[in-house]
């Protein structure tokens, strides 16, 4: 069981407030975050779009962005894939690097194969700064994402790997 510390509301009150945003006004260091939205709208895009810009320390949408390392665990086709970033190569004229794809879908809810994910990016030569996981589906393994317990343990999951790397999810 973990230990529970407490801090006085005043000494809360009077710490400064510091936030260390990857996207400035909407994505923290170290945090989780989601795109949601009905099926169709252009979340992968969007998430693609993310990726260049935090890769490449480009403003995404004029928010400045602080530049990074970014793992993108694909639950989908390469093809697809391949033909955004390409399209988004060809929008902002500049190389796309220093992103990563992964060859499969991770099982989120599986504690062996978070624990895997954790030892391959800590033997990787480059600290995330975002790790985008497409689709949540995708990527929930067996799990029931109607289910309170499965999503907490999702949930649970992407602490760890925010907690490990310091990367935004």
């Amino acid at each position: 069981m973990n230990k529970v510390n407490f801090t006085p509301i005043q000494k809360l009150l009077t710490q400064p407030i510091t936030n260390h945003w990857l996207v400035d006004g909407y994505i923290e260091r170290k945090s989780l975050n989601m795109l949601f939205g009905e099926p169709g709208t252009c979340k992968s895009f969007l998430a693609m779009e993310l990726a260049l810009c935090v890769s490449a320390g480009l403003d995404w949408y004029g928010r400045p962005v602080q530049k990074g390392h970014v793992v993108y665990i694909a639950g989908e086709g390469k093809s697809g894939i391949q033909k955004r970033f390409l399209a988004l190569q060809d929008k902002y004229k500049h190389l796309i690097q220093d992103i990563v794809i992964s060859d499969s879908p991770a099982e989120l809810t599986n504690e062996d194969c978070v624990q895997q994910l954790l030892s391959d990016l800590q033997n990787y030569k480059q600290q995330p700064s975002l790790i985008i996981i497409d689709t949540m589906h995708r990527n929930f393994g067996t799990g029931d994402e109607n289910s309170s317990k499965d999503i907490g343990i999702f949930i649970k999951h992407l602490d760890q790997l925010k907690n490990n790397t310091d990367a935004a999810i």
